[in-house]
Parts: C-alpha cells; sequence; structure tokens
C-alpha cells in the first residue's frame, strides 16, 4: 500500500468527493427512474382495483379521467419529456460540484510545480 496516498488523504490534498459525487449521481440517474416507473405501476393497479370495487358511475370526472388516460400517446409523450428534465436537471446538479473539485485540483497541481 502506497503511504504516501493516505497521507495525501488524511492532509485533504486529494479529495474522495468527486468520486462519491460519480458513484451518487449514476445510481440516482438510473435508480430514480426505475422507482418512479415502479411506484406509476403500483399506484395504477391500486386505482384500478379501487374502481373495480367501487363500480363508479360515468359522470363527467370518471368522462374525463378515462379520456385522459386513454390517449396514450400524449401520457407518453409527456412522461418521456419529464424523464428528459428529470436526467438533465440530475446531470447539471452534479456538473457544479465536480466542476468545482476539478478545478480545486488543477489549481492544486499548478501551486505545487
Amino acid at each position: 500500500m502506497d503511504i504516501e496516498w493516505l497521507k495525501d488523504l488524511l492532509l485533504f490534498r486529494t479529495v474522495v468527493a468527486p468520486h462519491v459525487f460519480l458513484l451518487i449521481y449514476y445510481l440516482g440517474a438510473v435508480g430514480i427512474p426505475v422507482l418512479v416507473w415502479a411506484l406509476g405501476r403500483t399506484l395504477k393497479r391500486r386505482l384500478s382495483r379501487r374502481d373495480a370495487a367501487e363500480k363508479l358511475p360515468a359522470g363527467p370526472e370518471r368522462w374525463a379521467e378515462q379520456a385522459l388516460v386513454g390517449n396514450r400517446y400524449v401520457l407518453s409523450t409527456v412522461g418521456f419529456a419529464m424523464f428528459l428534465a428529470m436526467e438533465l436537471m440530475w446531470r447539471v446538479l452534479f456538473e457544479f460540484p465536480i466542476a468545482y473539485f476539478q478545478m480545486r485540483d488543477t489549481l492544486l497541481q499548478l501551486t505545487t510545480h
């Protein structure tokens, strides 16, 4: 084991935050959409069971709900756009601290040479 690396880590010359940020970013970029998809399926299943159990009348509210759910193209497009927006915001959220640590490393190298 290289003792110099451990010394740099303990003296904060080397930081672990950029590596942790990358790990959290990739876990979230993959995990959040999967969790939202699973939550949506569970919610849809529970609502369909509730509707079947209650035998809701075909009033105006029920008609509007069926019209919205029936238009899968619109819901798919909106869902995909929301997915892209979420992934973009997730990426931007992590780019700033990672860029900070990259600048820190570059400046640290410039001052030590």
